[in-house]
């Protein structure tokens, strides 16, 4: 269990982080035509664990995996990932059952290279309130560098100036 030294936030179960009332586990998400993102950037914090996307035929260009809330101030909690990334970054995608079902509906991961959008397509913060003191509380962090290249930390984060 995660000690909560915050004070009472919302968790998804004794074992999920404080303040990140949703978790997603072993889970598989796919865009299409009339999606713009997987996660939105708001105020609870989302959890992913051992997870995988995969961008299928027809993905709108500005598509994201995650996208903050439009005029959101950044006074949230991240979104965390562990084990996660785009199907066919890790070894062993393809024969994973969790996984490998997937790799007949993307034209990306079907090579198992996964080079569908890569780190491209990670985060989009156009719709921040860049006025708001808190921006740099909107990012996404990887314990295990998204699945690309070595599997160190690390933060995707808002900049005003890109």
């Amino acid at each position: 269990s995660v000690p909560d030294l915050a004070g009472g936030c919302a968790r998804a179960s004794p074992e999920a982080l404080p303040g990140f009332p949703a978790t997603f586990e072993d889970s598989v998400f796919l865009s299409g035509p009339d999606s713009s993102t997987f996660f939105i950037i708001y105020d609870g914090g989302v959890q992913v664990s051992n997870s995988r996307w995969s961008f299928l035929p027809g993905t709108p260009d500005d598509f994201r995996v995650a996208k903050p809330k439009a005029k959101f101030g950044g006074n949230g909690n991240p979104i965390v990932f562990s084990g996660s990334g785009e199907l066919g970054r890790f070894d062993g995608d393809k024969d994973d059952p969790r996984f490998s079902w997937a790799f007949g509906l993307s034209t990306n991961a079907s090579s198992g290279s996964g080079d569908g959008g890569g780190l491209a397509r990670l985060a989009g913060f156009e719709p921040l309130a860049w006025g708001s003191p808190y921006t740099r509380g909107a990012y996404l962090y990887s314990s295990d560098n998204f699945g690309v290249g070595p599997p160190v930390p690390a933060i995707v984060a808002s900049d005003a100036a890109s």
